[in-house]
């Protein structure tokens, strides 16, 4: 897990310093929030996130420690897990770069195996006072993947969505910032009902599936015993 999000934030740095440079020029505004997800076959999903915002100075690092645990907070309340633990982590990664505030730990349901999904949402919505995010998820085969897919674009935010084999990575600008509830006017991306009934589907049949498969080894069991007696 460790070495997860130590790639994780070398992956934000790479993200952060690739932005900065056409920043610099006027073409674009770097990216302020990066977000590693990794998925295994089963449990929790290991996530990180990390603020672009230097914490070098000791008040700096206090306010930007406050919010990540506030926002890690707020992200597990979301998907059915207050008070799930996070570490909190200032550092400097490379050696020499401006240290920055992370928090990591393991939350449920930000992968929809079953569905095909990445559950994207719920990041949306606690970062959505933010310009620009990357979302990077990591995930274990098997997966088939079905969405959200982009581009994307409506009034609120506009979306592109990079795949490589296992990894998706979606590049976010939110171009209205809603007030009120956080993030209540962007689009929740949940998976379509009819996504999400294939999967109970997919689900149904397995259980039937190991239902008869162990019918059938009951059966053959008693009928060899009978043989014998």
């Amino acid at each position: 897990m460790q070495r997860l999000f130590a790639r994780g934030r070398g992956l934000f740095l790479a993200a952060l310093i690739g932005a900065v440079a056409p920043a610099a020029a006027g073409a674009a505004a770097p990216v302020e929030v990066q977000v590693v997800v990794r998925s295994g076959r089963s449990g929790p999903d290991a996530i990180s996130f990390v603020y672009s915002t230097s914490a070098k100075a000791a008040p700096a690092r206090q306010s930007l420690e406050a919010q990540a645990r506030r926002d890690y907070e707020k992200l597990a309340a979301a998907l059915g897990q207050p008070g799930a633990p996070a570490k909190i982590i200032t550092a400097s990664e490379p050696a020499h770069a401006p240290p920055t505030t992370s928090a990591e730990g393991k939350l449920p349901n930000l992968v929809n195996r079953s569905a095909g999904w990445l559950n994207i949402g719920p990041l949306l919505k606690v970062f959505a006072r933010y310009d620009r995010l990357t979302l990077t998820y990591f995930v274990e085969p098997p997966f088939q993947f079905r969405g959200p897919r982009g581009p994307f674009e409506d009034p609120s935010l506009m979306m592109n969505v990079d795949e490589g084999g296992m990894i998706f990575t979606y590049h976010v600008r939110i171009k209205q910032h809603p007030g009120g509830v956080e993030g209540a006017s962007l689009p929740s991306f949940e998976a379509p009902a009819g996504v999400r009934k294939l999967a109970y589907v997919l689900i149904a049949l397995i259980a039937v599936t190991a239902g008869v498969a162990v019918y059938a080894l009951l059966q053959y069991w008693t009928q060899r015993e009978e043989v014998k007696s």
